[in-house]
């Protein structure tokens, strides 16, 4: 058994239904594998709510974890019987997402970070929000820049360009599946987590979630 100290780390204020409609699926992954759960309702900041992240996992290592997994609240884990397995070596873990224009972006959805990912996470807050072809991207684009990532069409980089790009580990799709990516949408089987990331309004995010949970047996899984 892992001796390491894991969170699951989240935070949503003013998307409360969404994580009401995730949570039970996230507490089983979280027995399961050993992860504290450590989920803010409350904002933190003054710049938009998707910087709460940041803050709220400087904090998590800050406090002592060795592993922190970000999860955002419009998703549902549908398979979770096995843990994200990253090296050793590296610091970080994302997954690539591709969508129909062709374009390719992490996606900091689904975060999985050790503790000496804290100065990277430092260096984010400290740089803060930055010029970007998607400002709705918010810290994610400040991700992007620092990882040698132009935060501008097409969101790519051929080669790790620096010292964090060079620990970041590539982290299979099925991790993080958007309805959005080029990947295809059309079939559950192999995928762990489903993310409703793009799918509208809180209210149509809801939505789409319970049927996942519905559909899918999620609330049956044990």
């Amino acid at each position: 058994m892992s001796t390491l100290k894991k969170a699951i780390v989240m935070a949503f204020p003013g998307y409360e239904e969404l994580y009401d409609i995730a949570k039970p699926s996230i507490q089983l992954f979280a027995r399961k594998h050993s992860y504290d759960i450590r989920a803010h309702a409350d904002n933190a900041t003054t710049l938009p709510p998707a910087w709460n992240k940041i803050i709220r996992l400087i904090e998590v290592f800050r406090d002592g974890y060795d592993v922190a997994l970000w999860l955002d609240a419009d998703l549902v884990i549908i398979n979770p019987f096995e843990d994200i397995s990253v090296p050793d070596v590296m610091h970080q873990a994302m997954v690539t997402h591709g969508d129909v224009n062709g374009t390719n972006a992490i996606n900091a959805g689904v975060w999985y970070l050790r503790k000496e990912a804290l100065p990277f996470l430092e260096a984010v807050w400290a740089t803060g929000p930055v010029e970007a072809a998607v400002p709705a991207w918010w810290e994610q684009n400040t991700i992007l820049q620092l990882l040698g990532i132009p935060p501008v069409y097409p969101y790519a980089s051929v080669e790790p360009s620096n010292e964090y790009a060079q620990k970041l580990f590539d982290l299979d799709y099925s991790w993080n599946v958007a309805p959005f990516t080029r990947q295809g949408f059309f079939t559950s089987q192999g995928f762990r987590i489903l993310h409703a990331a793009g799918c509208g309004s809180v209210s149509q995010r809801a939505g789409i979630m319970q049927r996942w949970v519905r559909q899918l047996g999620v609330d049956k899984l044990t």
